[in-house]
């Protein structure tokens, strides 16, 4: 098994603008990619002020 670290260094060693290098083709280093929790929607229904989320609400207030 590879340790993150030995991960991170074969990672340094790709060439510039490869697709997992975290270097550009113009030599900058790439952002970080985001943390999956950021990219995840709410399930259906689960949208803050959505017309199922407010119809919801207002059976459970009778």
């Amino acid at each position: 098994m590879v340790s993150d670290t030995q991960m991170q260094t074969q990672l340094e060693r790709l060439p510039p603008g490869h697709p997992s290098s975290p270097w550009d083709a113009d030599g900058r280093r790439r952002p970080p990619p985001p943390w999956l929790a950021e990219l995840e929607l709410p399930f259906p229904g689960h949208w803050p002020g959505s017309p199922a989320n407010s119809a919801a609400s207002e059976n459970s207030e009778k």
